[in-house]
């Protein structure tokens, strides 16, 4: 596990200090989309079973592939975080 990767699943969820309230978030998304050819860290994270790997969209020449945290991700960060991480 990588700080990037770690950044990227808080990305993800759209975390925000100010939307933390006693210790408590609730996502308002989930879903990360990067470059095809550069989702090591995503597969990554897939391969823990802390990221689900979503469909591929292209436009302007750019492929993207969608990534979502699973709820063992979310646990994941809510234990880090010390903050309930709920959907």
């Amino acid at each position: 596990m990588t700080i990037k990767q770690i950044e990227n699943m808080q990305h993800a969820i759209g975390i925000q200090k100010k939307r933390i309230r006693y210790h408590k978030y609730v996502p308002f998304r989930n879903h990360f989309c990067c470059n095809v050819t550069n989702c090591d860290d995503w597969e990554d994270l897939v391969s823990q079973g802390l990221a689900e790997r979503g469909k591929e969209t292209e436009s302007g020449g750019y492929t993207g592939r969608y990534y979502h945290v699973t709820e063992k991700g979310l646990e994941f960060l809510s234990k880090l975080m010390m903050v309930k991480i709920k959907e």
